[in-house]
């Protein structure tokens, strides 16, 4: 799966290098024979796509190591450093850009467009529209953000290209000069594209909340495939690169199950999930939930009183030593609460009042994986 997921990468970026070498050489050559810096400018950026490709290509390789000493989870998070590297060059190459673009604006040149200028535009956007349906397609079946940030990068190409051929019309026919102003927006965009491309990579290495619909599907099937299962919570799920989740959850079972059964049960909740999704559950811990019908009217009662109050998103876990006269539970908390351990103990006031009797013991979880 590993290796066809790297064959795939290879092949679209040693495509993108091809191409955007020939891009860029092209676009030189026409820039400097008719002092046009808009084009220059644009065959700097076609440069950025070749560093990008073959970051890409460097990334992929390197993520495509297997396990290590140094790195027992893999390598795959070396593909998003081959992004951050992408948004750098990027943006380096857009200051490069809008610096000439100021001189040039500052000291302007006449210039000498000729049928080939607009030859080279023409074909360079066709070129672009491949690149970009085409990395769109391979980025989306192999998961690699490198190459739908490759994809995105060439729409914007496309834009450029068109409004430069638009900028050599215009001055073509009328002699107005736009280009200078022109180039100067066009930096200022390539410049955004290679921020945002770094903020989108750097959410990633920090942690970002993974995908709801792969949480609820790993959710979803322990609910439908396993009948013993009261309930699947806690689900927390680490990204080591693109297709590669590692994570624990939490399950409610019956009191009356035995080790044996619970470890079998854990066990099969492991391979279904890996079969159906790709997900690693490392760890599967066990709520005990009691049968008895007092405990059972109780445990309803306290989870209709703390989901009613505001930013409570669910109870689980719950636990009652009748005998000692104690109580614990889990509340799920969101995160868009102000001020969420004021709500949590808000809503735990309220078991307490309720149930003056008992020790109430509250453990507050937060909506990491979305309910």
């Amino acid at each position: 799966m590993k290796d066809e997921r790297l064959k795939h990468i290879v092949r679209a970026s040693l495509i993108g290098i091809m191409l955007n070498v020939m891009l860029a050489t092209s676009k030189a050559i026409i820039g400097l024979l008719s002092n046009s810096i808009a084009i220059v400018v644009d065959a700097v950026n076609n440069l950025t796509d070749v560093i990008s490709s073959s970051a890409t290509l460097i990334g992929a390789k390197i993520a495509g190591r297997g396990s290590d000493k140094n790195h027992p989870l893999g390598h795959g998070r070396a593909e998003y450093i081959s992004s951050l590297a992408i948004g750098m060059v990027i943006v380096y190459a857009g200051i490069t850009s809008l610096s000439q673009s100021i001189e040039w604006i500052l000291n302007p040149k006449p210039l000498d467009y000729g049928a080939k200028s607009f030859i080279v535009l023409s074909v360079a956007i066709l070129f672009k529209i491949f690149i970009s349906v085409y990395y769109t397609k391979v980025g989306k079946a192999v998961n690699s953000a490198s190459l739908l940030d490759s994809a995105k990068d060439a729409i914007f190409d496309i834009v450029i290209d068109s409004v430069t051929i638009v900028s050599a019309l215009l001055y073509f026919f009328t002699e107005i000069k736009t280009e200078y102003y022109l180039s100067a927006i066009i930096s200022v965009f390539i410049i955004r594209t290679g921020v945002m491309i770094i903020k989108e990579t750097i959410v990633r290495l920090l942690g970002e909340r993974v995908d709801s619909e792969i949480t609820k599907k790993v959710i979803g099937i322990i609910d439908s495939n396993f009948p013993e299962v009261y309930g699947a919570y806690d689900l927390i799920l680490h990204n080591y690169g693109p297709q590669m989740f590692i994570g624990s959850v939490h399950i409610e079972v019956s009191e009356n199950e035995n080790a044996l059964n619970i470890d079998r049960l854990a066990r099969r909740i492991e391979s279904v999930v890996f079969e159906e999704t790709g997900v690693v559950i490392e760890a599967v811990g066990i709520y005990a939930i009691s049968e008895n019908d007092k405990v059972a009217k109780i445990r309803n009662e306290v989870r209709k009183l703390v989901t009613n109050e505001p930013y409570v998103l669910q109870m689980h876990g719950f636990y009652l030593d009748e005998e000692n006269k104690k109580m614990s539970y889990d509340i799920v908390m969101d995160l868009d609460a102000k001020d969420v351990k004021k709500e949590f103990f808000n809503a735990n006031k309220i078991v307490r009042e309720h149930f003056p009797d008992y020790d109430v013991v509250a453990r507050m979880d937060v909506d990491i994986s979305d309910i």
